[in-house]
This record gives C-alpha cells, sequence and structure tokens, in this order.
C-alpha cells in the first residue's frame, strides 16, 4: 500500500514537473519567435529617418504598436531633466500619416507633429524628471491595423 502511494505521489510529481516543462518550453518559444513583416517595416523605418535626421547616434528607446485607421493611443514615457528628447514616429507601409502630439502628465499640449506625413518628430527639453504623455493619431491607414513606431532620442 506504501509503495502504491509513493509511486502515486511520484507520478503526480513527475506529471507536475512536466507540465511546468512543457509551460516553460512555450514561453521561451514565443518569445523567441521573429518580429512579423509590419513590426519589420516599422523598425526599419525607425532606421531610415534617424540616418536622415541625424539621431541615429544618439541613445534611445523603442515602442511599437498598431491602431487602425483614425484610431489613437496613448503612451507614458519617463524623461529625465537637463537633455533634449526627440520623438519620432513612424508606420509600416499601409499607413500614410501618422501624428504625435506630446503633453505634460496634466494634459497641457508642449508639442504636436500633425503634418500629413509618416514620420512626425516632437522634442522636449525637461527642466526636471517628469513623465510626459504622448498621443499616437493614425490619421490615415489604408489596411488596419497598421503598425507604428516610436523612437525616443537623447540629444548628446
Amino acid at each position: 500500500m506504501k509503495r502504491f502511494i509513493h509511486s502515486a505521489i511520484f507520478s503526480k510529481m513527475a506529471f507536475s514537473f512536466i507540465l511546468i516543462l512543457l509551460a516553460g518550453t512555450a514561453f521561451s518559444q514565443k518569445a523567441l519567435q521573429p518580429f512579423d513583416d509590419w513590426t519589420v517595416q516599422v523598425l526599419n523605418q525607425l532606421r531610415t529617418y534617424e540616418d536622415r535626421l541625424d539621431l541615429s547616434n544618439q541613445s534611445h528607446e523603442i515602442v511599437t504598436g498598431q491602431l487602425n485607421d483614425d484610431g489613437t493611443e496613448w503612451i507614458n514615457i519617463e524623461i529625465p531633466a537637463g537633455k533634449t528628447y526627440y520623438i519620432l514616429g513612424v508606420c509600416d507601409n499601409d499607413c500614410f500619416d501618422l501624428d504625435l502630439e506630446l503633453y505634460t502628465i496634466d494634459n497641457s499640449m508642449l508639442s504636436q507633429d500633425v503634418e500629413t506625413d509618416d514620420y512626425p518628430l516632437v522634442s522636449v527639453t525637461p527642466s526636471e524628471q517628469t513623465v510626459y504623455r504622448i498621443k499616437v493619431v493614425m490619421a490615415n491607414c489604408s489596411s488596419g491595423p497598421c503598425r507604428y513606431g516610436l523612437g525616443v532620442y537623447k540629444s548628446e
């Protein structure tokens, strides 16, 4: 009887271990999956405009997302004081107009780029470290959802 109980306990432990192992494998494989074509387009667009705007040697952070035509999304970002930061937006090949609006945390607009283009650029030079809100507007997307990317660059 004891042998049966030990065997049953061991079987349950082995089964649990296998489930944990499989879950870990599934998680790590998902994390290792390559970007989809649209995200790759956005990352390549960021690199192209970084070079054109002479931002490629600046330290930066990248955020990506997706929106349907006329969709909006708010992104909060903490920016340290003392340097000018440029926020560059780009979108995939199905997008023809992306807009950015930069706000303080209490919703005062600081800067905007609402021109009819797919590479808006705004900037800010904070006097103190604070959180800013970026409103991303997908003004013209022909085949939604369209992917977008933001690069946040610190001037040197």
